[in-house]
């Protein structure tokens, strides 16, 4: 925990040889993967070299925001020279530092894109931050429906929309990345394919036809979205089809039990007709909030939870289901049982996540319980978040945020609480618990092998597609304590040294739950700030923007 603990070394060195007179002079910043060259004319970037140690090699260099990303390997603390244009005397030497933070490449003020209120006590929070395939564009959705695509080598604006009454909920980038794909929650809760050049609807799907059409009971109440359906979690294969987990909850009287049904759909990408969808004659009666993809795109695993209390007597019961990607038949299932006897249900939000291979996954529940299995068969259950008892009470931490590499199974844990099932009216607020904002890293047979302790909730997590890069967002949900770290964490997972800590970046502000995505190639990581209100009073800190950072 570098930055809060110890002393910040970054070294940056600059030379101005080479560049105008008067010119803001040449400099480099070490990153994770290479470096960063700024006050560079971009036509003398396509002859970049670094020597570090050792003979001087030409290197990938990329325009992002007009700074050019270098990729090469470095050494902590020993020299490197990095040298461009077609003149010896550019260069620049620097010594590399023991840890590299990311460097921020744009920053873009998000005010003007996406109102933050409009005096119904409905605020603006983002609701999806998705890369393309390539790291070129990225995509913004909010509450009140507005979405945006901004191209990140220049920071412009190239597509946007707006969701009327209803939230922009998901959104994947077809591979080409001549399509978005855009899940809204509405009455019709559409996904819509649009065309990114023209602004073009290619196709669209009417999800209410399959899962229902509702009208809250009181369409003024600013949480009314909540009963319409949606698709919660969208993902493209590399044929471009998509994939997409739906779900609707809500409540057919008044003063009934909440009903619930959700379906796992694949999409031909093209023209949005449907290939399968699971389960195959009626939807699900349980709550799909979330599934796993493994590296090949041959399985997925979604998680189906449900907050009745009845649900020993539905015919289908909570827990993981593995469906094959290609037929849509189910692989396995593996069921989840109550955590006795202060649990009368088990519920999950995001809880899993799947093993490159396909066949192991990770998981967890809402009452603290850390999951690997094999094929469905349970590998290892620990309950390190689970309930300490306080005056008869459990407490247990946040579980949701998990993630799966070659070597891990990645358990990030939030804040502690008092579940509303086990307690007291009012008793779910903040409390202590031992595992409060840890980071576990354990192996596929549940051996503990690394753990970082973080200073403020994690927030929502990030892998490149590989697995090596992992990030961390940091922050609460509202109120701050002026002095509360909030940002992002960034881990190398495959750190030889058994120490995968590798840098972090701070924000005055808010990163609002899940709003952190990384690029296929783990060279990007982009989050997103809000301005959060202080306890002690005083004007509220930090700003609405975009960070994109190397």
């Amino acid at each position: 925990m570098r930055a809060w603990t110890a002393a910040f070394l970054l070294t940056i060195f600059s030379a101005g040889c080479g560049t105008d007179p008067g010119s803001v002079r040449p400099s480099f910043t070490f990153s994770r993967t290479g470096g960063v060259l700024e006050n560079v004319r971009l036509s003398e970037s396509s002859t970049v070299s670094a020597g570090c140690g050792g003979v001087s090699r030409k290197i990938p260099a990329r325009n992002v925001a007009g700074k050019i990303l270098l990729t090469f390997r470095w050494t902590p603390e020993r020299p490197c020279t990095i040298r461009w244009g077609r003149s010896t005397d550019q260069k620049l030497v620097a010594t590399a530092p023991l840890i590299a933070d990311p460097v921020p490449l744009l920053t873009l003020d998000l005010e003007s894109f996406f109102p933050r209120g409009a005096g119904d006590g409905l605020e603006n929070e983002p609701t999806f931050l998705t890369f393309s395939p390539s790291g070129r564009f990225i995509a913004i959705g909010t509450a009140r429906g507005y979405i945006r695509v901004f191209d990140i080598n220049t920071g412009n604006s190239v597509y946007h929309t707006r969701i009327t009454e209803g939230r922009a909920r998901a959104a994947a980038f077809s591979p080409d990345e001549r399509a978005l794909f855009i899940g809204e929650q509405t009455r019709d809760a559409f996904i819509r394919a649009i065309e990114l050049k023209t602004g073009k609807e290619l196709w669209r799907y009417r999800l209410a036809d399959d899962l229902g059409e509702t009208h809250p009971w009181n369409p003024g109440n600013k949480l009314a979205w909540v009963l319409y359906p949606a698709p919660f979690r969208m993902s493209v294969m590399p044929n471009g089809d998509l994939l997409a987990g739906a779900l609707h909850n809500w409540y057919p009287k008044k003063n009934s039990n909440i009903h619930q049904v959700s379906y796992l759909y694949r999409f031909d990408g093209k023209t949005g007709h449907i290939r399968w969808k699971w389960p195959k004659a009626n939807p699900a009666p349980l709550s799909l909030t979330w599934f796993g993809i493994d590296r090949d795109h041959k399985t997925a695993v979604g998680i189906f939870g449900t907050p009745r209390s009845d649900f020993e007597n539905l015919k289908m019961r909570p827990g993981l289901y593995a469906i094959n990607l290609e037929s849509g038949e189910m692989r396995w299932k593996h069921h989840f049982s109550v955590f006795k006897p202060h649990f009368r249900t088990v519920q999950t939000w995001r809880g899993v996540a799947v093993h490159p291979d396909g066949e192991h996954v990770s998981a967890s529940t809402d009452d603290g319980r850390l999951y690997t299995l094999k094929n469905g068969n349970s590998r290892w259950m620990e309950a390190r978040g689970g309930p300490i008892y306080v005056s008869g009470f459990p407490i247990v931490t946040e579980t949701g945020s998990i993630g799966a590499t070659d070597k891990f199974a990645i358990f990030a844990l939030g804040g502690a609480y008092v579940p509303l099932q086990a307690g007291p009216r009012g008793a779910s607020g903040n409390h202590s618990h031992p595992n409060t904002h840890a980071v576990l890293f354990f192996d596929w047979r549940g051996e503990l092998r690394w753990r970082w302790d973080g200073p403020n909730r994690p927030n929502g997590l990030a892998t490149s597609r590989d697995g090596r890069w992992l990030a961390i967002a940091l922050g609460k949900s509202r109120m701050l304590r002026r002095d509360d770290a909030n940002g992002v964490v960034i881990f190398k997972t495959n750190a030889p040294s058994g120490n995968y800590y590798a840098g972090e970046y701070l924000t005055e502000g808010i990163v609002p739950y899940d709003q952190i995505s990384m690029s296929a190639d783990g060279s990007l990581i982009a989050t997103i700030e809000t301005p959060a209100t202080i306890l002690d009073g005083r004007p509220a800190q930090g700003k609405y923007q975009l960070h994109v950072l190397h």
